[in-house]
């Protein structure tokens, strides 16, 4: 591994940690248990 790939930010793992982020907040505005039902899935916490 060479220095500049050392120093490379991991853009993946920091779009997948947004992407976490993003459904954390949408959890807890949204209805969920609605959402579920709509889709005619049950709704596990």
């Amino acid at each position: 591994m060479t220095l500049e790939e050392m120093e490379r930010p991991d853009y993946k793992a920091y779009r997948e940690k947004q992407y976490d982020k993003l459904a954390d907040v949408l959890r807890e505005t949204l209805d969920m248990e609605k959402i579920y039902d709509m889709m005619g899935l049950e709704y596990r916490r």
